[in-house]
């Protein structure tokens, strides 16, 4: 299966991380590759997010099925999986940091 089609297949089952709507096909662009890298950029048909993706996909090796690669436990992905970021997710959050005045450390510190 060729880099191009392997992209294509992975990005039919991905969901966009803003509402979890499926990507079209037509909002799939593979912009280039060079060897193993590829440039993909997706943009969500339902909330029309914007995405810039790398992937590296090793076409010698590749068995027809695609993997998704994540450094989260299984309970992690578990205890993450039905969570949905919004739009209005990120911008309160931004609003947040903007007004913040306290010290980064403060943040992260859980009391």
């Amino acid at each position: 299966m060729s880099g191009e089609n392997l992209i294509r297949q992975f990005m039919a089952v991905s969901r966009c991380e803003v509402c979890g709507y499926s990507y079209e096909e037509e909002n799939i662009n593979i912009l280039g590759h060079h060897d193993d890298m590829w440039v993909v950029e997706v943009c969500c048909g339902s909330c029309h997010s914007q995405s810039l993706l790398a992937a590296l996909i090793d076409e010698d090796s590749a068995s027809g099925g695609v993997e998704n690669l994540t450094d989260l436990t299984d309970s992690e992905i578990q205890l993450f999986k039905d969570i949905v970021i919004t739009a209005d997710d990120v911008l309160d959050m931004c609003i947040f940091l903007d007004r913040y005045r306290g010290d980064a450390r403060q943040i992260f510190t859980w009391d």
